[in-house]
């Protein structure tokens, strides 16, 4: 009789082990499972370009843009092709170099040229949580260009983030193309 009641004594606190840790695991699953920071869905830094008028107003483009920049260990990389009939554009900028070039070819119906646009910026490293990929914000500090179909770039919003829909720089070109 002894170990009967030892043997149900031991039955029912395997029982009551096993019911709470039945009951604790979903628990632990649910809070193990959540964070407390949601990474942002677009987490790319791009810089925006705008086509202005003399006047000051957006403009669309009918030339035919097509932008390419310097890779350090490879060739020339395209990163706009065959851009035309809207007023802005967004490009990736570097993480590593002070300054990025940017080569503009702007094809319209009798001409071609080729303006090289400079960008002058600092980089520092943007953290949200270990959970997201690892992003670089820049702030632009200067900017220069040379002026064959390109006017003038000048600096909008100096602080280059995750906001897409703000322009950094404003493209004037000129009126004579």
């Amino acid at each position: 009789m002894r170990k009967t009641k030892q043997t149900d004594r031991l039955t029912r606190a395997r029982r009551r082990l096993l019911l709470f840790l039945l009951a604790a695991l979903p628990i632990y699953c649910f809070l193990s499972s959540c964070s407390q920071i949601d990474c942002p869905l677009n987490n790319r830094v791009y810089v925006v370009f705008r086509f202005m008028n003399s006047v000051g107003d957006s403009v669309k483009v009918s030339e035919v843009i097509n932008v390419s920049t310097d890779r350090h260990e490879m060739e020339d990389s395209v990163v706009l092709n065959q851009f035309t009939g809207r007023a802005t554009f967004s490009i990736p900028m570097s993480y590593t170099q002070d300054e990025d070039v940017y080569y503009f070819e702007i094809t319209g119906s009798n001409y071609h040229y080729i303006d090289t646009v400079r960008i002058k910026k600092e980089s520092r490293p943007h953290f949200e949580s270990v959970d997201c990929n690892p992003s670089f914000f820049h702030t632009i500090t200067g900017v220069n260009t040379t002026h064959h179909a390109i006017d003038s770039v000048t600096i909008r919003n100096k602080n280059v983030t995750y906001d897409s829909y703000q322009a950094n720089l404003h493209i004037h070109l000129r009126s004579s193309n």
